[in-house]
């Protein structure tokens, strides 16, 4: 490769790394400024997880940029990021903020959100986690907005998976038959005994079992010798 050619090289990385931080570079921060350096920083870092997909990290960047300098810029990243991963609930949540703080001028476009579906989820357990797509967490009872296409909704702890195909507009409703997990009767109660699974063992200090009825159980020794020892013991208030 030639020596011009490896120039041109080391220019184009310097302008794509000149992207991500000086679009925010102010005389004040020239001067040494913490919070132009923080915003900067947080900026910058955001739109390189915006440009690896990496739109959850990016979300966390750019808030942290917008709460340090309320600029449109970081607020619609946001909502692209947001528009990206398929939350469309967030992004047309957070695309109403940017219009209010910043104008209509500021709107961000949507893509994937941009006529998106309305899904109910309705469960018997109405607290329950629910979990669309791997990265939108709600609960039962929760009406979500979401881009046309496959969606896998998981409730995490039950062994409970789904998948739902919508259209662009729809309206539609999944009724998930959620309960408290149950164990196989080998496991269950036997003579005075418990045979349930052990989840978690510290030998020094406490076990962890799961009874069938789906509940955690947990045993504390209490001469653990990391524990506290009673109120007045050896005569003497601690």
């Amino acid at each position: 490769m030639s020596r011009a050619r490896v120039e041109w090289f080391k220019r184009g990385a310097a302008a794509a790394a000149c992207a991500l931080t000086c679009a925010s570079w102010t005389p004040a921060q020239a001067q040494g400024d913490p919070t132009e350096q923080a915003y900067a920083a947080a900026f910058g870092a955001g739109l390189q997880s915006w440009a690896e997909s990496n739109y959850v990290s990016a979300v966390m960047h750019l808030s942290r940029a917008y709460a340090l300098k309320p600029d449109a810029r970081p607020l619609r990243m946001v909502v692209r990021s947001y528009d990206m991963m398929g939350h469309c609930s967030a992004a047309l949540q957070q695309q109403r903020l940017l219009e209010a703080e910043h104008g209509q001028d500021s709107k961000a476009e949507l893509q994937r959100c941009a006529d998106p579906a309305h899904l109910a989820v309705r469960c018997e357990m109405s607290e329950a986690q629910v979990v669309v797509d791997g990265t939108i967490r709600t609960t039962c009872g929760t009406t979500l907005l979401l881009p046309p296409g496959a969606h896998d909704v998981v409730v995490p702890g039950h062994d409970l998976a789904q998948r739902v195909v919508l259209s662009a507009g729809q309206r539609a409703s999944l009724d998930l038959k959620v309960s408290p997990r149950k164990w196989p009767e080998a496991m269950a109660r036997a003579g005075s005994g418990a045979r349930v699974p052990r989840i978690l063992d510290d030998a020094d200090r406490y076990t962890v079992y799961m009874s069938r009825d789906g509940l955690y159980q947990i045993w504390v020794r209490h001469d653990a010798p990391d524990l506290l020892e009673p109120y007045g013991a050896g005569g003497q208030a601690p």
